[in-house]
């Protein structure tokens, strides 16, 4: 995943942190994003939060991709 050349995004629970994975991604350029109040289950136990990440990452890429054009 990480050679590829297009915006990355991973989504942890707060409670599944911490995790060995966290550093690791953000090293090879990959953004994390983290849900308040939630661990693996993040659409159920905060689906409001869960929600807010993924408008702030598609928001992201949005203005990722207007910028390339």
């Amino acid at each position: 995943m990480y050679q590829f050349e297009f915006p990355k995004y991973f989504v942890f629970g707060e409670r599944s942190l911490p995790s060995v994975d966290y550093e690791e991604l953000q090293e090879q350029g990959v953004k994390v994003e983290i849900v308040p109040n939630a661990g693996h289950s993040m659409a159920w136990e905060n689906s409001n939060g869960f929600a807010q990440v993924i408008k702030r990452c598609l928001s992201d890429l949005s203005l990722i991709e207007t910028a390339n054009f």
